[in-house]
């Protein structure tokens, strides 16, 4: 065609630009490809001209399992919600001491709310709110009665600082770090013993407040003092002005698990039992405590002990007379727990005494129990309480004295937890 076009007469005698030939010559290259990529994309539309895919490739496919869907539901999902359902079967005979009184009663032992924030990771807000029912056991009393049916406000504290941090701060209403009790929850029950009931000595000094603590963790060794409100005062108005300290070690294996506690308590009738029992000594001279606990387990045995005391006596008046008291009170739990038909089961046996409580308190519990996981969150328990009060021989200062009688009560307490 080249040929053709330089030998005629036209072209020969005008001359042909070198430009227009080039252009010629891309033409004539680009005319087949301009051909062939029309087919080839139509040959690639075709599924029959399509390539097989890799049998491989699509059986690698087909097992990869789908990736979940993330949801971000931005600060709810920090949010921790818990909580407890106790009802309890129970028959007692010789309440308080009383011969001519039994008891037996089915009832809601507890019900109880528990909410937890971390919405930052340095700091968290917990809040625990429990139902309190009426006083009678098993009445049904209008709302407007002063003992019905109402929330009450069991734990609400701020922590800075995580529970692996070096030091951290609470601030809040909790259970003081006083002796073997570790909070009022009914997680931190189940943790701090096997027994239903509680022994004399937590029925004695357990003490709740308003509170800010200070802790260092190291290791298993954890150090906190704390100033409180608390409810004795020497004066007319009240004021932050008491304080304790507590220092623990505890170490944990796969066999082995430790703790020892040693406390103090500038003023232990701050504890809810003496001071319901004692509300003269709130405005007596403060008498300071302190406390001794052990917690051992070993190959499914276990082994609590506990005890609490004050330094001094305290001296306040009851109906026109002197008083001059120096509680104490001590506690040990042995148990064995094992798995029987693949649940998790348990046996204890309780006992424990108080000291100068005449007329307050009985002089010794013993308790006896038996109870099962059904699962991680679901027990059941049951469990014989025996107390015995102090001799007649011993006369309360200000109040009667003791009755020598013998008080029993049989439960059985269904818990579910989550």
């Amino acid at each position: 065609m080249l040929g053709a076009l330089a030998a005629s007469p036209v072209w020969a005698e005008q001359g042909t630009p070198a430009g227009e030939i080039e252009a010629l010559k891309r033409m004539v290259h680009e005319a087949p490809k301009a051909k062939e990529e029309p087919a080839a994309k139509e040959a690639a539309s075709d599924p029959a001209t399509k390539a097989p895919e890799d049998a491989t490739q699509k059986a690698k496919a087909a097992e990869e399992p789908p990736k979940p869907v993330s949801a971000d539901f931005g600060w709810w999902n920090k949010i921790q919600l818990g909580g407890a359902v106790e009802t309890e079967v129970r028959s007692v005979r010789n309440k308080d001491f009383n011969p001519k009184s039994r008891e037996s009663v089915f009832e809601l032992k507890t019900a109880e709310f528990d909410f937890e924030a971390n919405i930052v990771d340095w700091a968290k807000g917990k809040l625990a709110a429990e139902w309190i029912g009426p006083s009678v056991a098993g009445s049904q009393l209008k709302s407007t009665a002063a003992d019905a049916d109402k929330l009450n406000l069991n734990e609400a504290y701020i922590q800075i600082g995580t529970d692996t941090s070096l030091f951290s701060m609470k601030a809040g209403r909790r259970t003081v770090p006083f002796g073997l009790s570790t909070g009022s929850t009914v997680a931190a029950r189940l943790e701090d013993k096997l027994t239903v009931s509680d022994p004399l000595s937590l029925a004695v000094f357990d003490t709740k407040e308003d509170q800010i603590l200070v802790e260092m963790k190291l290791g298993g060794l954890n150090v906190a003092t704390y100033v409180f409100q608390g409810d004795t005062h020497r004066g007319v108005e009240r004021r932050l002005q008491h304080y304790g300290a507590h220092v623990g070690y505890g170490v944990k294996t796969d066999v082995l698990s430790l703790v020892v506690g040693l406390s103090m308590i500038d003023s232990v009738f701050d504890s809810d039992g003496l001071e319901d029992k004692y509300p003269e000594a709130l405005t007596a001279p403060y008498v300071p405590g302190i406390a001794a606990n052990i917690r051992l387990g070993l190959f499914g045995f276990s082994l609590v002990t506990a005890y609490y005391g004050a330094l001094r006596q305290a001296h306040f008046t009851r109906n026109d007379q002197p008083v001059n008291i120096r509680p104490e009170a001590w506690s040990v739990e042995a148990g064995y727990t094992t798995e029987i038909f693949g649940q998790k089961t348990y046996g204890a046996f309780a006992y424990s005494q108080t000291a100068d409580l005449v007329g307050a308190f009985p002089e010794a519990r013993s308790i006896g129990t038996l109870g099962t996981w059904f699962s991680n969150n679901i027990r059941l328990a049951l469990e014989y309480v025996y107390d015995q009060d102090y001799p007649k021989t011993a006369h309360a200062q200000g109040g009667p004295g003791g009755t020598g009688r013998t008080s029993e009560t049989y439960l059985v307490r269904l818990t579910y937890e989550w």
